[in-house]
């Protein structure tokens, strides 16, 4: 089955703990513990999902429809298998339950939570000038320290909410709050596979995966129907400690392209493939590997880390490294037999003359 997130698009696997609020329909206790742990482990905020159930004719139990039951003019079998699909469904772990005779009361308070999901349009935005607004004061859970006082985008448009209490409508303003995109710091380090020692003058474009007809969507070179809208505008090249400048990119797939390899080396035949959250990195191919984002840990300064080297079949040696000497010293060998047998043959030759 498909799973789908806002707006009805594909929600890749790796991003389904990451950016749901909640579920709509589920089995049973176990897996309502399953899917609640699985998301309480992946979300930053530790917010619990919202577990629902469209309960209309029992749960387990399956009942006839209502339209059914009221033609049998039976009220007390009507509340019968609605309270059994009652007590089925908070086993199972429903615990959202819409009450349809619920009274706002003016001494009641009620708190307003947003899960919001910024679009690409807000992340470029934020990449190009950072954050537009301020949240006002006390606009954050207990514990949470990201809206108050804090740089980000409104989590909405306007900081009312409209209401009908006693038959009379209502409209109350309340604190605006704000939320921040998850914007990582990423510094690419290219290391020769051979000996490990780290080499400048690599470049490489970097690639945010993308579908395909979407605007400034290319075919990722190397690959087959996969693409993405380059990041960078001039090329990310390796420095002399092997490393790029730092790069602030947000969450998703990426496809690494290295465009020139440092000399005497080859580049590799494919792009990596690698998808970035805020917890870290995880390579899905190509010759790279995260060195501190691997095991969820990143760097003391909260920079990420991707470690790219070459794996190639046909590898030239390093420049100064063992591999130089001992293919000179079997060179000159070569060249030395080819001299011995030459003469040895020409001798061989006047002889029989």
């Amino acid at each position: 089955a498909e799973i789908t997130g806002p707006e009805g698009q594909p929600l890749p696997a790796e991003d389904l703990n990451r950016v749901m609020g909640s579920v709509l329909t589920f089995e049973n206790a176990q897996q309502a513990r399953h899917l609640q742990d699985m998301h309480l482990a992946a979300d930053r905020n530790r917010i619990p999902l919202l577990l629902m159930v469209d309960v209309i004719h029992g749960m387990k139990t399956t009942y006839p429809i209502p339209l059914a039951i009221g033609c049998s003019f039976d009220d007390g079998l009507a509340a019968e298998c609605a309270g059994m699909a009652r007590r089925e469904a908070a086993a199972a772990g429903v615990h959202v339950t819409f009450n349809p005779d619920c009274l706002l009361d003016g001494e009641n308070t009620f708190v307003l939570s947003f899960n919001v999901q910024l679009t690409e349009y807000a992340a470029e935005q934020y990449l190009q000038s950072g954050y537009p607004s301020t949240g006002d004061e006390g606009t954050d859970y207990e514990g949470n320290e990201t809206s108050s006082l804090q740089p980000g985008f409104y989590a909405n448009a306007n900081a009312y909410v409209t209401f009908t209490a006693y038959d009379k409508g209502h409209r109350k303003e309340y604190p605006h709050p704000v939320v921040q995109t998850n914007a990582e710091q990423l510094v690419i380090e290219k290391v020769s596979a051979v000996t490990g020692h780290v080499l400048c003058g690599a470049e490489f474009d970097l690639y945010k995966a993308a579908s395909a007809g979407t605007d400034g969507a290319v075919l990722i070179p190397g690959l087959s129907g996969e693409y993405g809208k380059k990041v960078n505008a001039q090329a990310i090249v390796t420095g002399e400690d092997g490393k790029t400048d730092t790069l602030t990119l947000l969450p998703g797939r990426y496809y690494l392209v290295e465009t020139k390899a440092p000399d005497g080396y080859y580049p590799p035949g494919k792009p990596m493939v690698f998808t970035l959250y805020p917890e870290g990195i995880t390579v899905l191919s190509g010759d790279a590997y995260a060195e501190n984002a691997a095991a969820g840990q990143i760097g003391e300064d909260g920079v990420m880390e991707l470690i790219v080297e070459n794996r190639t079949s046909h590898h030239l040696p390093d420049t100064g490294g063992i591999g130089r000497e001992t293919i000179l010293f079997g060179g000159l060998l070569f060249v030395a037999g080819s001299l011995i047998g030459g003469c040895v043959r020409h001798k061989r030759e006047r002889r029989y003359e």
